[in-house]
């Protein structure tokens, strides 16, 4: 008996030797801490201590590195690690919890003859009498990315909640103080301890004290032994692995890449080529923007370890840094493939998939995941932008809503996604709610240029230019150099009737697009409007050779055709739309025009005929080419009808301008002198005003007429009205400001003059 408390007072000396002959570090002013670990009676008040640098953090690690493996105090270097990221915790505190944990259960481990019985008795006191927990059953790639404050011994007296890592440096406290040899030993993801027996080892699995062989986490964890997993790790690996998986870790997450780098560094130098060093090497090279350093890092990995999910999904994040996209989405496809249910790995290839403009299948990802998980925020505002891309606004309204709501984006992602939900309205017609939702974009980040752009489209589709200007030159403030502002300044420009400027901004934006249909076509409308046919064809073509299918692009082909007086040419337009389309009305009105234009009045006539008795509604081009060819027959009051109808239907033309001055030349040779014509005068003059929206013009010329009327006496034909010098202007000057496409009523339309 007394033998036995002799050994049982040594062993305790040794504990308090090992637990306090530690070279503390040095306090200042003394405070109150209270234990709320192992026991609940509250410790004698411990000196503050003092935070400590990364600098001297390392250098203290050196020093302690630099003993004899056996003599590296692991428990010491930890809570130097913890002090240093928490410097709230307390190093003292956390000793003498240690300490009275290893006190108290030494009487009960010393009791039990085989090692195994006293591992069975450290598991009673740690999980069954003092009823510390885990944390959690371990790290999916989403759960990793959170700050490990469990991993540390201070947490774990705090709350009783520990990851593998804390509860693996408390049995290295414990089985150090009682003097069993234990061996940290590294999984993928896991750490536990291993112990010698007399002739094999047997695993301890922290988390739960389970005994387990090597087979069980090969089963359990997929696990491989190698040089670096499921071996027993020396001392200093282990620091190696800490430096790097608690450390370096948490420094990349809180944001502090060069920090990491720097405690990753020194991992490889205590434990060389671990991989998971690596792999946290390349999270830090990665978030320098040094994406290319950090791919070279994770394929080093995967030719030893093909399979791991965790390094492939790293390496799709840098591939997608590096601007490799169609590589990350391979790669993320690989790590789906070994864990479909991985939702982080699925958004992240969903945007990738956006950024190479495969917005179905990156949409078909969102509704994978939104399948499984309904209130994934993380994709809703994804979801919402792609589904608003695809033309369906109303659901992405709904998904914007969802996104604003949330709490999962910060001030300029929701500026971001108040910028697109007001496209979506825009699109629908709600303008006002888009014009609200581009303020509310603008509040947020007021160096944004997008909610702009967008007010100046909706102000141009609401006909307010003044305001589109000023949107536009608010724009041009945040960035002139915007890769949008061209495109804008056309449509602004195009609205101005500014045509020289318009084909300007035109001719800039397909130099460096050349192959953009929209714009394409918007200079092929501007060099109509200013008689540059030849270079309107050149365009056309370049649109119908990049989409033969296009609507309307063959319908402008042949009307650029019919003003060069290219008339099979202009046929075999409308004939090259296919044979369902040359059963449209409108097709067929072209055709029926492009004889008139061929001066082959009663082909056209025939063609326009059979449009009216089968054709509803009837397409006012039909009304032109009969007019037209009426004209040349010399049937002037029907052409007129006909021209009226075309007005009235159409009043934005293209042909518009052809019309109105055969209109003109109609009534002309139609009325006798002797005849009053200012009725007729009034009509067609308040038609052609309204058809331009020209109120002031229309009050204007009124009092022209009014003037005509009362000059009746005189005889003056309808060619001295429309010739008199001040109506000819305003009339000349409505037709080119109003439209560029009506410039240019000076008599002189060609085919049908000497007719």
């Amino acid at each position: 008996m007394c033998s036995l408390r002799i050994k049982e007072t040594i062993i305790f000396l040794s504990i308090v030797f090992f637990l306090i002959n530690i070279a503390p570090i040095a306090s200042t002013e003394p405070g109150d801490q209270t234990s709320q670990g192992a026991t609940n009676t509250p410790l004698p008040a411990q000196p503050q201590e003092k935070n400590i640098s990364l600098s001297e953090l390392l250098v203290r690690i050196d020093e302690a590195v630099a003993k004899k493996d056996e003599e590296i105090n692991i428990i010491e270097i930890s809570l130097l690690m913890s002090k240093y990221l928490f410097p709230d915790s307390s190093m003292n505190e956390t000793r003498m919890n240690l300490m009275k944990i290893c006190r108290e259960i030494l009487p009960s481990v010393n009791a039990k003859a085989s090692i195994q019985e006293k591992l069975r008795e450290i598991k009673n006191y740690i999980f069954i009498k003092q009823g510390f927990r885990p944390a959690k059953s371990g790290p999916g790639i989403s759960e990793y990315n959170e700050l490990s404050i469990h991993s540390w011994l201070f947490q774990l007296f705090r709350d009783k909640t520990a990851n593998c890592t804390s509860f693996t440096l408390l049995y290295i406290g414990i089985l150090d103080s009682i003097g069993i040899t234990c061996y940290p030993v590294v999984t993928p993801d896991h750490v536990f301890v291993r112990v010698k027996l007399q002739d094999s080892f047997i695993n301890i699995e922290a988390t739960n004290g389970e005994l387990m062989f090597d087979s069980d986490y090969e089963r359990i964890l997929n696990a491989k032994k190698d040089n670096y997993y499921l071996r027993s790790l020396t001392r200093k690996e282990y620091i190696g692995c800490l430096l790097s998986n608690q450390l370096g870790f948490s420094l990349n997450l809180s944001g502090s890449y060069a920090d990491a780098l720097k405690c990753l560094e020194k991992a490889l130098m205590f434990f060389p080529n671990f991989p998971d060093a690596l792999v946290n090497k390349g999270i830090s090279f990665r978030r320098l923007e040094r994406p290319q350093e950090a791919i070279s890092l994770y394929q080093e990995v995967l030719t030893r370890y093909p399979d791991n999910y965790r390094t492939l999904f790293n390496l799709g994040n840098a591939q997608s840094d590096a601007g490799r996209l169609s590589d990350a989405a391979d790669t993320f496809s690989r790590v789906l493939a070994m864990n479909p249910e991985e939702t982080e790995a699925r958004v992240k290839r969903a945007h990738v998939l956006f950024s190479l403009k495969n917005e179905q299948e990156a949409l078909a990802e969102c509704r994978a995941i939104l399948s499984r998980n309904p209130d994934t925020q993380a994709v809703f505002g994804l979801t919402a932008t792609l589904l608003g891309n695809l033309g369906q606004h109303d659901e992405a309204l709904v998904f914007y809503s969802k996104a604003l709501a949330s709490e999962d984006f910060g001030i300029f992602e929701k500026a971001t996604l108040y910028s697109n939900m007001g496209n979506s309205l825009a699109v629908t017609g709600g303008f006002e709610k888009a014009l609200a939702a581009y303020d509310e974009a603008i509040k947020l980040n007021q160096k944004y240029i997008s909610p702009w752009l967008g007010k100046v489209n909706i102000f141009i589709q609401t006909d307010q230019i003044k305001k589109a200007q000023e949107a536009l030159a608010n724009a041009n403030s945040i960035d002139a150099s915007n890769s949008r502002m061209p495109y804008q300044r056309l449509l602004v420009n195009m609205s101005l009737n500014n045509v020289d400027q318009a084909l300007a901004d035109a001719n800039e934006i397909l130099k460096n697009d050349h192959g953009n249909i929209m714009y394409l076509w918007y200079r092929a409308m501007l060099q109509i409007s200013i008689r540059q046919y030849s270079n309107a064809i050149s365009d056309i073509k370049e649109i119908i050779r990049i989409n033969p299918s296009m609507p309307g692009t063959r319908y402008m082909a042949a009307y650029v055709y019919l003003k060069k007086q290219e008339y099979s040419n202009a046929l075999d337009q409308l004939f090259a739309a296919g044979s369902s389309a040359q059963q449209d009305p409108v097709i067929r009105g072209i055709e029926a025009l492009v004889y008139a234009m061929n001066k082959m009045p009663d082909t056209a006539i025939e063609k326009a005929s059979s449009i009216f008795s089968q054709a509803n509604p009837i397409p006012a081009v039909a009304y032109a080419a009969r007019g037209i060819a009426l004209f040349q027959k010399g049937r002037y009051e029907e052409a007129i009808s006909d021209f009226d109808n075309y007005i009235w239907i159409s009043p934005q033309d293209i042909m518009l301008r052809e019309v109105y001055t055969c209109r003109i030349e109609a009534l002309k040779r139609s009325l006798e002198p002797a005849k009053q014509p200012s009725l007729d005068a009034q009509n067609i003059i308040s038609r052609y005003i309204a058809a331009i929206g020209g109120e002031a013009r229309l009050k204007s010329i009124n009092s022209l007429v009014a003037e005509y009327t009362n000059k009746s006496k005189e005889n003056l034909s309808w060619k001295t009205i429309v010739t008199m010098k001040k109506p000819d202007r305003y009339l000349y000057q409505s037709f080119k400001s109003s439209n560029p496409l009506l410039s240019g009523i000076d008599g002189k339309s060609g085919w049908y003059d000497g007719m």
